[in-house]
């Protein structure tokens, strides 16, 4: 693995629907924060992706923030002061089951709101079409 420089911050998104009735389907959530980079994935459904994307769309953003929880992968954005900043913290971990083997991590990075509503809109293309990647950095 080749380091990424330490001002490197992405999160990224990967989502392919596999129940086409129940609209669900796999969700990959990838951070690079600096020298530091997880990934793990979760099946979530696109109502819960939905939901999560509109919520950043709101300006400004409600004190709690916005969060999407899919057990193994948490994400949450939420106003840091009144000038705009945002902290995104993701969560991750390897199971549903904890136990002395699972592999976890948090991921910190400061981010904006022009950066959010694009997130935001990547994330609902991306459930639109069934697949499809949305990043934030």
């Amino acid at each position: 693995m080749i380091p990424a420089p330490a001002h490197t911050r992405i999160l990224a998104l990967t989502y392919e629907r596999d129940d086409e009735p129940d609209k669900t389907g796999d969700l990959r959530l990838s951070v690079v924060s600096g020298d530091f980079s997880a990934a793990a994935d979760a099946y979530v459904s696109e109502n819960l992706l939905l939901s999560f994307a509109a919520r950043l769309k709101s300006f400004p953003l409600e004190p709690s923030g916005a969060a999407l929880d899919a057990g193994t992968v948490t994400l949450t954005i939420t106003p840091l002061d009144p000038h705009g900043h945002l902290p995104v913290v993701a969560y991750l971990n390897s199971t549903w089951e904890p136990g002395p083997f699972t592999q976890e991590a948090t991921l910190r990075f400061r981010t904006d709101y022009a950066s959010i509503d694009r997130f935001a809109r990547a994330i609902m293309a991306m459930v639109q079409a069934g697949s499809g990647d949305a990043s934030l950095g």
